[in-house]
């Protein structure tokens, strides 16, 4: 880390999120406005893929195991990909992600192949956080209206646990939380409660299947 060489060709703007495709060891991306460039020798050279990419983007992502596939989140201009490393760029379900601030990714589903996407915005017209198993055609809500944990800086899908989701706040650490899961029996002297379904007023005892339990942090 001592030693630092500017790039010799096309070096990214001053403020560019960079992020390594997942799927290849030397391929780095760097978004600036509506540009974005790539580089396949680790970052010596670069190459302007667009200059017309979705602008105001919040979070820029890689697909795991996916060459060339990215992810940007843009606000109230919704969730954005591409699948050519960021020649082109396709608005995902824009009828139902309405707003994306953040983007993240996580393992995928039992039986498929692509990773789970996770956006914290509104979808379906909810607030909250939201996952898709099926690259973003259809999404289930994970949160309810009383946990969406403030000033919310990023959100992450665990590589290994499918629907896990971490999220990182402004000031309230980093929380994570999994699909829950109501257990086949409760210890002598316990009981159980339902408090609401996904999108309602909810509690932290969440009980119903596929709802948010936050479980540590």
């Amino acid at each position: 880390w001592s030693n630092w060489s500017a790039p010799a060709t096309n070096r990214p703007a001053n403020g560019a999120k960079i992020v390594a495709d997942l799927a290849g060891a030397t391929t780095f991306y760097a978004y600036a406005g509506t540009t974005l460039s790539r580089s396949t020798d680790g970052g010596a050279n670069w190459t302007v893929m667009t200059a017309s990419a979705p602008g105001g983007g919040m979070w820029l992502r890689a697909v795991p195991n996916n060459a060339g596939q990215l992810l940007l989140s843009t606000g109230g201009n919704g969730l954005w990909r591409t699948t050519n490393g960021g020649a082109n760029w396709t608005r995902i379900n824009s009828g139902a992600v309405t707003v994306a601030n953040e983007v993240g990714v996580g393992a995928a589903a039992p039986g498929q192949s692509y990773p789970a996407m996770f956006v914290g915005g509104t979808v379906n017209g909810q607030l909250g956080f939201h996952r898709s198993d099926d690259q973003g055609a259809t999404w289930t809500t994970i949160s309810d209206l009383s946990h969406h944990y403030g000033d919310v800086l990023i959100i992450q899908g665990a590589p290994r646990v499918y629907g896990r989701l971490y999220v990182g706040t402004n000031g309230r650490g980093v929380l994570y939380a999994d699909i829950h899961q109501t257990p086949v029996g409760l210890p002598a002297g316990w009981g159980s409660q339902d408090v609401g379904t996904v999108g309602s007023a909810g509690n932290a005892a969440q009980v119903a299947p596929g709802a948010w339990e936050v479980i540590g942090g």
